[in-house]
């Protein structure tokens, strides 16, 4: 017996009402969105949804509502003084501070913290790392990251919630006549444009270029915060 697919106005409506009802958790649209994604064959928006569903796993898939920038702080030695989250004075490549929230949509409705954190590793951490212990003697670094206040959290579930229902409002407006899901298949370009245009976006934010050699150019100094 064959599985009877629910008609594409009713899963769209569903998936309107639930964007639309902020106390439902992000996630439970996305998956309907997967699932929609999967029966059509559009590759763009099964792409999306499984990345703001499980995370995005390199760094030049990260979108532009997903980057920020934060301060950067290390945790150090120096002398006899044992320093813990301390700001440091860095001028160098903005790159330096800039941000990338990598993290799945399910993991951010959980944060809880007044900041998030990202820290640096291999070679731009060695980078950074070498140049502040040639400004500042007898300076033994333990971590050295970057953080900034968790509101960038909010701003991208909400971008990821706006994004979404632009997407399926207008999906509802173009295709709400057609009945069988799979027959949107046949409009596969024309659905791909309506991705990119609503949720993709591409615009000037693309890939980010966070290169392991990054160009430190003024003087810098550690000191104690607060």
């Amino acid at each position: 017996m064959n599985q009877q697919h629910p008609a594409f106005p009713a899963l769209a409506e569903n998936i309107i009402n639930e964007l639309t009802n902020t106390s439902i958790s992000l996630s439970s649209p996305l998956l309907k969105t997967k699932v929609l994604a999967y029966r059509i064959e559009n590759q763009e928006l099964l792409a999306w949804t499984n990345h703001e569903l499980t995370g995005y796993p390199l760094l030049d898939q990260v979108p532009d509502y997903r980057r920020t920038t934060g301060d950067i702080y290390a945790d150090y030695v120096k002398g006899n003084l044992l320093a813990t989250d301390q700001f440091v004075d860095l001028k160098g490549d903005p790159e330096l501070y800039e941000m990338h929230m990598c993290q799945g949509i399910p993991t951010l409705e959980t944060y809880t913290s007044s900041h998030v954190g990202e820290t640096f590793e291999g070679e731009q951490r060695q980078v950074i790392v070498d140049y502040l212990c040639s400004q500042n003697r007898n300076l033994q670094i333990s971590r050295i990251y970057k953080k900034t206040p968790a509101n960038i959290v909010l701003d991208i579930l909400s971008t990821v919630r706006n994004r979404l229902l632009d997407f399926m409002l207008e999906m509802e407006r173009t295709y709400g006549m057609v009945s069988d899901i799979k027959a949107l298949k046949a409009f596969s370009p024309a659905i791909t444009h309506i991705v990119h245009n609503n949720i993709i976006n591409f615009g000037d934010g693309g890939i980010i270029n966070t290169g392991a050699k990054a160009k430190i150019e003024a003087g810098i100094s550690v000191e104690k915060s607060g």
